[in-house]
């Protein structure tokens, strides 16, 4: 099956599957927006201390997915703040 890329087909640039595959794999992130907000500083407990709180409390069958969960201490409009002072967009 030849497919199109861009309207023209893979066959006729001269991709084969795997360059194809690490052509439409790169990875470019986007600038966030600029955002005049700065969060204030986390004066809560450590990370290692709330992850210990989470091993404590939290059913062993509830699942966390990320190597390294977020630690969200603040919110502005569109915006999240992790414990560090890192931005995340909140997509919900």
């Amino acid at each position: 099956m030849i497919r199109m890329f861009s309207g023209t087909s893979v066959c006729r640039v001269g991709l084969n599957q795997k360059a194809l595959t690490k052509l439409l794999s790169t990875t470019i992130m986007p600038e966030m927006p600029p955002c005049d907000h700065k969060p204030g500083t986390y004066e809560g407990p450590d990370y290692t201390k709330v992850q210990s709180i989470k091993k404590q409390n939290i059913v062993p069958c509830i699942l966390s997915y990320y190597k390294k969960p977020l630690l969200l201490h603040e919110g502005h409009m569109q915006w999240l703040f992790d414990h560090t002072g890192k931005r995340y967009l909140d997509m919900l």
